[in-house]
């Protein structure tokens, strides 16, 4: 456990030093290698999120006196000196044994990423809101070569600092071991609510709900944490999944998913093919489950065109080429293409160009999606969704968007065991298309950066990771 390592190393700092020469400095340290955000919220009334989450805990964790915390940009400072600055180019590509490794050469006996994994603002009657926060914190134990991972939720019914708060104490004392009270105590879903459970559908409910079932087929359960011990599921109603908080820019990506699923429906026919589709969905089902997007839903759909060429629309519909999959030949292959496009998405990369847009347009002044507008500014709104979609469409992304979704592909398929260097069979087969100048692929040109150009850029992202590698091995 990690309390155990904590102990065994304060205990060698202590036999090692005089007696009264145990200071602060001396303690193990635990630093913060990543911050992920995986909730689809980025900024909270004007202030990033992530940053919110990363103060708090650092400034909690400090105060504990139990572990010295190194900060992300404390910790990057430390690989940089050591001349691992190339982990931040390749860490999506970096294993656990790689850590250790970077733990081992930076005297750093604890790596953590701090994740961000959900976060709610629920509605409640007439203005009134919940708050609902969920952290996850993986420790990588340099010394004894381990992974553990520590959960900690917060809820608040007055403000969403409380709930951060709750949520990094409860984290805290997750990982320290501290027996300590649930901050949450009183909270809807705090892990130590009473509730009843379904014979039936194995699934559980608040006692006070609407929708208890028939009292022959009810259990009692004393805590939330009991009915899990006994292979029951939360009700989404009583207990609705983080997925469900309805977000600024998830309100845009749908909006633009639908302006670019009409536009390309319109152009193109659909194909309707189990077949394909299911071949489509197989290979991507395992890119899907590695992804950080945990709060979408993807949907393909096949184009019954000749064009090569592949779209994600920012709602979640990757749409296929007929075209593209004639040229295809191996299921490696496509999980490149869907990983790229999957990319996009998780990237959020149509969102960015609105943004940009809508600061660059003449609807500087639209407020937010759903907010009281006059029928100007919501024609207004309307007309440049469609006008952003359509030069997405068209144009595609910028050439950095472009290379960012291509490193996304490659990393996805390192970490499921696919051939990650596929792209040089398919950019080849893209750039020996353009020598014959084939007309199907024009549209692919037209969008993205040359084969040439996508090619190098892997290849240096690839050459990247290798001697990270090599510096490890050292």
């Amino acid at each position: 456990m990690i309390k155990k390592s904590l102990l065994a190393l304060s205990l060698i700092v202590c036999i090692l030093l005089p007696v009264g020469e145990v200071k602060a400095t001396d303690q193990p340290r635990i630093a913060l290698i990543s911050v992920n955000n995986y909730s689809g919220v980025e900024k909270l009334a004007g202030t990033n999120l992530t940053t919110q989450i990363e103060a708090s805990f650092v400034e909690k964790l400090s105060k504990k006196r139990v572990i010295k915390v190194l900060d992300y940009a404390e910790t990057k400072k430390c690989l940089e000196k050591k001349g691992l600055g190339l982990y931040y180019e390749t860490q999506n590509l970096c294993t656990n044994n790689d850590l250790t490794r970077i733990g081992e050469l930076t005297g750093l006996p604890f790596l953590a990423v701090l994740e961000i994994n959900g976060y709610n603002e629920v509605k409640k009657e007439g203005a009134k809101k919940s708050y609902e926060v969920l952290l996850g914190l993986k420790v990588y134990d340099c010394i004894e070569g381990t992974t553990h991972f520590f959960t900690g939720e917060g809820f608040s019914e007055k403000r969403r600092t409380e709930a951060f708060d709750h949520a990094v104490t409860l984290l805290i004392n997750n990982y320290l071991d501290l027996k300590e009270e649930d901050p949450n105590i009183g909270q809807t879903r705090t892990a130590n609510v009473e509730v009843i459970g379904n014979k039936e559908s194995y699934m559980y409910h608040l006692k006070d709900c609407h929708h208890l079932p028939k009292i022959e087929i009810q259990v009692d359960f004393t805590t939330r944490i009991e009915a899990e011990e006994s292979a029951y599921k939360p009700c989404p109603v009583c207990f609705p999944p983080y997925s469900s908080f309805y977000y600024y820019d998830r309100n845009i990506e749908e909006t633009l998913g639908i302006e670019a699923c009409g536009m390309l429906e319109y152009n193109y026919r659909l194909s309707h093919d189990p077949e394909v589709l299911n071949r489509i969905e197989k290979v991507a089902a395992p890119i899907i489950a590695n992804t950080g997007r945990k709060n979408f839903e993807y949907k393909f759909r096949l184009l019954d065109t000749d064009e090569v060429n592949a779209f994600a629309a920012p709602n979640g519909y990757i749409y296929v080429t007929k075209g593209l999959l004639k040229i295809i030949e191996s299921d490696d292959e496509l999980a490149f293409v869907l990983a790229h496009e999957i990319g996009h998405l998780e990237k959020k990369h149509a969102v960015i160009r609105y943004k940009r847009a809508l600061g660059l347009s003449i609807f500087t002044s639209i407020l937010i999606i759903g907010s009281q507008q006059s029928d100007d500014s919501k024609a207004d709104a309307a007309a440049l969704f469609a006008s952003v979609m359509a030069a997405i469409i068209n144009q595609g992304y910028s050439r950095e968007q472009e290379k960012e979704a291509d490193e996304v592909a490659f990393t996805h398929l390192k970490r499921i065991g696919m051939d990650y260097q596929v792209y040089r069979v398919l950019l080849g087969k893209f750039l020996d298309m353009r020598e014959r100048k084939i007309y199907f692929i024009e549209k692919l040109f037209a969008t993205h950066p040359s084969p040439e150009q996508r090619r190098e850029h892997l290849d240096k992202y690839d050459q990247a990771y290798k001697e990270l590698q090599s510096l490890l091995a050292s």
